[in-house]
């Protein structure tokens, strides 16, 4: 009983992976969406890797039974070959979801190697156990 009350809090990042999975693809063609940093076989490009790198407890009540809220952190790299504008373009449909979702999106990182530009950011908010992110 108690762990069912506590397991949306565990499954968040599974939610939040499978709601990005459904946007994104919907809207960048041939897209690889995943939460696992490595993978066997050839690289695929563009590529968006989503990571939850943490999830602070938030809105404990004196009881301290059930999980009521959680501050979750997403890290959210892009990869991409070719030009900076297509991989922009992905980066502000990911951005989108976020902020759609009411997450504060941060730390924008771009980087170039090998003619693979990159491009992280970080989100976070803080959402209650009642609370249901928007299906995109």
């Amino acid at each position: 009983m108690e762990s069912e009350l506590n397991g949306w809090a565990l499954e968040f990042e599974d939610t939040l992976y499978s709601l990005l999975k459904a946007y994104m693809e919907g809207k960048v063609k041939g897209i690889k969406v995943t939460q696992d940093e490595e993978s066997s076989g050839s690289a695929v490009f563009p590529t968006l890797l989503v990571r939850q790198i943490g999830a602070l407890e938030s809105a404990r009540t004196n009881e301290a039974k059930t999980i009521n809220a959680i501050r979750p952190t997403f890290q959210v790299t892009i990869t991409n070959k070719g030009e900076r504008s297509k991989i922009k373009n992905i980066a502000e449909y990911a951005v989108s979801f976020f902020k759609l979702q009411s997450f504060e999106v941060s730390n924008p990182i771009t980087t170039i190697s090998d003619k693979v530009r990159t491009i992280t950011f970080r989100a976070t908010r803080v959402i209650g156990n009642t609370e249901h992110l928007d299906q995109l």
